[in-house]
Formats: C-alpha cells, structure tokens, sequence
C-alpha cells in the first residue's frame, strides 16, 4: 500500500481538480460528428465547407472564447488547496522558527560562565519586588479597615 503524506495527497487533488475542470469544459466529441474518422474529403483532408459545421465551428469558437474571458469562481477545491497549503507554510514557519530558537540555545551554552550572575540579579530583582509589592497591598488593605471602608 502507497503511503502519501498531507501534502503530498493535497498536491494531487489539486492536480486532479485542475484537470477535471478543464475536461469538463470541453464539449463532447459527439457534438463534432464532422471530424470523426470517416468524414474526411478525397483528398484525406476535412470537409469544411458545409455551412452547418462552418456555424457550429463559428459556436464553438465564440464558446471559447467566453470561456477563456470570463473569469471562473472559486471553488471548493481552490478553497480546500489554499487552506492546506497556508496550513503547511504556517507549519514551515514553526519549524524554522523552533530551529532558530535550538540554534540560539546552542550559541548561548558556549557563554555559560556569565550566565549564572545575570540569573542571579534577576532573582533577587524580581524577589525584592514581590516583596515591595506585598507590603504596599497590605498597607493599603490596613487603610482601608482603619478608615472603615472595608467590613
């Protein structure tokens, strides 16, 4: 058993519908009785000059041509492609970034010997703080219950 990933299975149904539009544009081969084996002049070539195949070549060609003019809507199968495939670049983008980051780690193991200050300044730091912090809510809190805001 073939085993195809998302992408890969996401490319062929986008090949597949590419080429499916486009065959069922095409008129049926019975819609062209005069180019069928057999409808050929004595000399081996096409007879053109009846005036029906000449007004239905003329129909085609105008068909053609507003075919090719007039701009297709989207479809359920352009909107399913562009979902997965910004679902994939979405998923490159993780990666590279996650990369960026292992890279980073690594260049920033080779200056491990100023580390442990800089770790330790922001400990202390953030450890003052808090504790700046908590007195200033509790000293808001007393205010509070010695002024009888608070029940």
């Amino acid at each position: 058993m073939i085993s195809l990933s998302s992408c890969q299975t996401l490319l062929l149904m986008a090949i597949c519908g590419v080429f499916c539009c486009r065959t069922l544009a095409l008129p049926a081969i019975s819609a062209y009785p005069d180019i069928r084996p057999g409808a050929l002049d004595e000399d081996g070539d096409i007879d053109w000059t009846r005036d029906s195949s000449l007004q239905d070549l003329e129909a085609y060609k105008l068909l053609y041509e507003l075919a090719n003019t007039v701009e297709r809507p989207s479809r359920h199968a352009d909107g399913l492609f562009t979902s997965g495939y910004s679902k994939l670049l979405g998923q490159l983008s993780a990666k590279e970034y996650l990369e960026s980051l292992l890279a980073k780690r690594v260049s920033d193991e080779l200056g491990m010997d100023q580390m442990p200050v800089k770790r330790h300044s922001d400990a202390v730091f953030t450890d003052n703080y808090s504790r700046y912090r908590k007195q200033m809510a509790a000293k808001k809190y007393l205010n509070s219950v010695l002024a009888g805001k608070r029940r």
